[in-house]
């Protein structure tokens, strides 16, 4: 045991809670959960805060940040996106983390212990998306895991990227590189499992084997991955003819995804609740500057859970800085997001 918090209002997940609970950190992770007068026994040295009149909240997550990719107080840096191909699933977020980045404090003081950290939006297969906790020391030390999901993107993003005389320039061509990414990587995972077959052949010779072995394919290895659902597709998107795109080429393919953003989702609501659809909205209170954000409403947040769709919430750092990311959550409340399901949507939803 190394912390103790002690008479506060514990908060937990479905509107669950603690009256004058007490947690036990060890060696940086809660080991136990106590009821108001359940003893414990306390060693030399351990840290012990009073909490009392106070609520103890689990740390916050923000599942779609850019954060260090664009670096904190630098204008000018821009790690995020790679503008050279449309499709770069071989990209990955944790070689572009600066972890002295002072987001990654910032967060801290905000509550948001874990982050998401995606490739930018301006290619259709942006690459693989890294968690990370947001305390102190290298991206070893906050590393989660190097790929929860694979990001992408439709909508204007890429076709200003690309266009008008390269693909994409339409949303036809982006899911045209969309699919066609896809389709490769079930060829790819064809022959994988074709030579993993052979070799179960007692009657398979060394030499065949090795000529039938497939070469590593740093492009095709993490969309088989995902053709796998080892993890999802994160997908940007925020006009309602691009959330339904998202939604159709998912399931087309068999592949687990987030609609991340999803800012006409409040247009889509039966669609999405039988979808069963998981959204990320955000970021909520930051300035429409392209055309498919023209519908943006602080109120999608709240129809969408009033419908049963599961939802988050996201900063889109920088967009609206991690610092923000409680006046996100006060804005959702004001605009009817109920407080019983709001520790959910930061916490546990992600």
């Amino acid at each position: 045991m190394s912390l103790v918090i002690t008479g506060g209002t514990i908060l937990l997940a479905h509107n669950q809670h603690i009256e004058e609970g007490t947690v036990i950190v060890d060696k940086g992770k809660i080991v136990a959960l106590l009821q108001k007068g359940e003893k414990f026994e306390t060693q030399e040295g351990v840290r012990i805060i009073d909490a009392k009149g106070l609520f103890v909240s689990p740390g916050f997550i923000d599942p779609h940040t850019h954060v260090s990719l664009f670096n904190d107080g630098e204008s000018g840096t821009n790690d995020a996106n790679e503008n050279t191909d449309p499709c770069t699933p071989y990209l990955r977020a944790i070689d572009g983390v600066f972890h002295e980045d002072g987001a990654f404090q910032h967060a801290v003081q905000a509550g948001v212990t874990c982050i998401a950290i995606t490739p930018g939006s301006n290619n259709v297969v942006a690459g693989q998306v890294v968690a990370l906790k947001t305390k102190p020391g290298n991206v070893t030390k906050k590393l989660i895991s190097d790929c929860v999901a694979i990001k992408m993107s439709l909508g204007e993003n890429p076709k200003r990227t690309y266009g008008p005389s390269k693909m994409p320039s339409t949303r036809m061509g982006i899911a045209y590189v969309l699919r066609k990414s896809l389709t490769e990587a079930q060829n790819f995972m064809y022959k994988l499992e074709t030579y993993e077959q052979e070799l179960l052949q007692p009657s398979s010779s060394a030499i065949a084997l090795r000529k039938a072995k497939p070469d590593r394919n740093l492009t095709l290895e993490p969309m088989v991955e995902l053709l796998k659902r080892k993890f999802p597709a994160k997908i940007h998107c925020h006009r309602s003819d691009d959330i339904v795109t998202a939604v159709r080429i998912c399931k087309e393919f068999n592949i687990d995804y987030t609609l991340d953003h999803c800012t006409e989702g409040h247009l889509l609501t039966d669609f999405l609740a039988e979808e069963k659809a998981k959204c990320i909205i955000g970021p909520i209170i930051a300035f429409r500057g392209k055309s498919e954000l023209s519908s943006r409403s602080i109120d999608t947040a709240a129809i969408l859970h009033k419908a049963g769709v599961q939802v988050s919430i996201t900063t889109d750092h920088p967009v609206v800085p991690i610092d923000h990311f409680l006046s996100q959550v006060h804005v959702l409340t004001r605009a009817g997001f109920p407080l019983s399901a709001i520790l959910d949507c930061i916490t546990l939803n992600p």
